[in-house]
């Protein structure tokens, strides 16, 4: 008896966990991050099944495949916050303000809507998405 609801319990989370996965796939999502300054430019979108990753502005963009691990862990982090509340978080810093620190946002466009973050210090994002900025640059590294 205790072995079939150690299976019930363990088919129960499989199942869950599936059905979660599931639901962000089918979600209309997609994400752009760009940090940029007068000398630099960098612009990550990722939307589908692809990520593309433009280095230059005005630039053709590198296009690689998007893994569904690295998409369902990205929207994970996303669902933790309020997307409707992006422009409203404040970013730590202002570097930007004065070329000591490249100027990023970050955009995410759900369901045809789009929301965007402040102007904020590339690699100093607000608290609130800093987990997400960090997803979507070790999503970069880790597909190059």
């Amino acid at each position: 008896m205790h072995l079939m609801k150690t299976i019930f319990i363990l088919l129960s989370i499989l199942l869950v966990n599936q059905d979660c996965s599931t639901h962000l796939n089918q979600e209309q999502m997609s994400v752009v991050y760009n940090a940029s300054s007068r000398g630099s430019y960098f612009e990550v979108k990722l939307e589908n099944d692809s990520v593309s990753i433009n280095r230059q502005r005005g630039g053709t963009p590198e296009i690689k495949s998007f893994p569904e691990s690295l998409k369902d862990k990205l929207f994970l982090e996303i669902h933790k916050i309020d997307v409707k509340q992006l422009e409203d978080f404040e970013p730590p810093s202002e570097n930007h303000h004065f070329d000591g620190a490249q100027i990023a946002y970050l955009q995410i466009i759900k369901n045809n809507k789009t929301y965007q973050s402040k102007n904020f210090d590339h690699n100093n994002p607000p608290k609130e998405i800093e987990a997400i900025v960090k997803e979507i640059l070790s999503i970069v590294e880790n597909i190059e």
